[in-house]
């Protein structure tokens, strides 16, 4: 395939985007590499922090502004996953013409320039047309990621030591996350206060700045990026990809994981895009609420991180799955509780269990689904066959990603005018025979919705229950293997010098008043 290219595109490709400081580097020494990481840390919390703004809830609330159906929400949730696509033919180019770092600097430019263009484009032109500006804007911008993405990872690769990887992308990614949900609160807080200024009114223009201050962080990022270095690579010849897919596929173990990993990926993919647009548009809770949700959420995936991790170790990926899993699907039976039909003194603490359950549930679901799709693969397949594997699995469960919300928002949107109820009916001969209904729960519109997810959950599971996995224990996870994991998470961000000062803080405050109110006043 890369022989078919001619020469004269691979010189002209150089001489455009082969500027002279994106150009790969003989040898990176050490002083550079402590200056591209540091400029990489940078990066990653611009990208996290771009991410968190232009994504859901954000997105959602935008999009809802602007007369987004539900379809509309799943067509939108769809173009992430649609554009990976293009990282099929990309990679070959990529590989071809050995400019990673000039290609992800100049691809990341663009796409991010079109995020930025959105954002008054969308007060501009006509309300026609804004949900067209908005997603085309979007799929330019998830097109050009793909592209970034396929020259990023080989060239971030090659440029950690192996021996430091792990740890320096985990504490990369623990910052951006911390600083991405620091930054998402207030601006969804400035939304709210900004909202209420105008009384009720500004949505679309507080929404459109939020966007467009995503973008631009976004760009600002770039800058860094660009002064990350870049090791020179040999080209690499890659295999057709029918000849990846068809190792995976005859293997009847891995054949039964894809059938698990396909159906739970549809049942989440269909649910989750749609918890923000429930909470805005059937329970009327304001943008800085429902980031506080999410904000939950997340720091509850963060901390159990570490506890599935180690119950994995301990149990086996699918000991962690059979666990975690069901957790999710028992937050989607919650929705419909939240309003019965209104909202009740139960809601927001119901509201706060359900997404503790979805982040506790999907850092297990995130962190076996991969492990176990990797060691499904005979002992001894060596990385070629590993590499099949993933790609496969990348495949069904991009798949199942690009469905779900399209049929979920097409779903969505006829359940709309659907309901059921199940009323409780209490005749008492002591209050002259009366009747009186009390409504136990009421099923409308997305609780239909989350409802089919919670169905194709449990054939998920199902799926599961047949897949063997080399090296697991012989029993399940236990509650009392779960809380002793939880308890010892616990103890080490206790052990923290600020958490554990942070704790008794509050106690030396009321000794100090105490103290105050005893001195003789003057």
């Amino acid at each position: 395939m890369i022989s078919r290219f001619p020469a004269w595109l691979r010189r002209l490709a150089r001489d455009v985007i082969g500027w002279r400081p994106l150009r790969p580097e003989r040898q990176v020494s050490p002083e550079r590499l402590a200056t591209g990481l540091a400029a990489l840390r940078v990066d990653g919390v611009a990208s996290q922090v771009m991410t968190a703004l232009i994504t859901s809830p954000f997105l959602v609330a935008f999009a809802l502004t602007l007369g987004a159906s539900n379809l509309v929400i799943g067509v939108l949730v769809a173009l992430t996953p649609l554009s990976q696509i293009l990282q099929l033919p990309v990679v070959t180019l990529v590989d071809y013409v050995m400019l990673r770092k000039a290609i992800a600097v100049y691809a990341a430019v663009l796409g991010r320039l079109c995020l930025l263009a959105a954002g008054p484009l969308v007060l501009i032109v006509s309300p026609e047309a804004r949900l067209w500006v908005l997603g085309i804007a979007l799929a330019i911008h998830y097109a050009f990621g793909s592209l970034v993405a396929c020259a990023y990872n080989p060239w971030i690769r090659d440029l950690i030591p192996t021996d430091r990887r792990s740890g320096y992308l985990g504490e990369r990614l623990a910052l951006a996350t911390a600083v991405a949900l620091a930054v998402s609160l207030a601006a969804a807080f400035g939304v709210t206060l900004y909202r209420r200024a105008h009384s009720g009114g500004g949505a679309l223009e507080a929404q459109a700045a939020v966007f467009a201050l995503g973008a631009l962080v976004g760009l600002a990022g770039v800058f860094f990026l660009a002064r990350v270095p870049e090791p020179a690579a040999e080209p690499i010849r890659r295999r057709p990809l029918r000849d990846v897919l068809v190792v995976p596929l005859r293997d009847a173990n891995f054949r039964a994981l894809l059938a698990f990993l396909g159906t739970w990926n549809f049942a989440a993919t269909m649910a989750n895009p749609f918890f923000a647009v429930y909470m805005l548009r059937v329970m009327h809770l304001p943008l800085a609420t429902v980031v506080a949700m999410i904000v939950v959420s997340q720091l509850a995936n963060v901390l159990f991180f570490r506890v599935w991790g180690a119950l994995a170790d301990r149990f086996g990926n699918r000991r962690v799955l059979q666990l975690s899993g069901p957790l999710f699907m028992a937050s989607l039976l919650l929705w419909p509780f939240t309003m019965t039909p209104d909202a009740t003194p139960f809601t927001m603490p119901l509201l706060v269990a359900i997404h503790l359950l979805v982040g506790i549930s999907t850092a297990g679901v995130t962190l076996c689904t991969g492990a176990i799709a990797l060691k499904s693969a005979a002992p001894g397949g060596g990385g070629g066959r590993a590499t099949a594997y993933l790609a496969t699995n990348a495949l069904v469960a991009g798949a199942a990603a690009i469905v779900a919300p399209l049929l979920g928002g097409l779903s969505a949107d006829f359940l709309t005018t659907q309901q059921l109820a199940v009323i409780v009916r209490w005749t008492s001969s002591l209050g002259g025979g009366e009747s009186h209904d009390v409504p136990a729960i009421e099923f409308g519109g997305l609780d239909f919705l989350f409802l089919a997810a919670f169905l194709v959950g449990l054939y998920a599971m199902h799926r599961l229950a047949l897949v063997r996995e080399e090296g697991e224990a012989p029993r399940r996870i236990a509650p009392v293997d779960l809380v002793g994991e939880v308890g010892k998470a616990m103890v080490e961000i206790s052990a923290l010098p600020g958490l554990r000062q942070l704790s008794t803080f509050p106690y030396g405050m009321l000794r100090l008043v105490r103290e105050r109110r005893r001195r003789p006043r003057p």
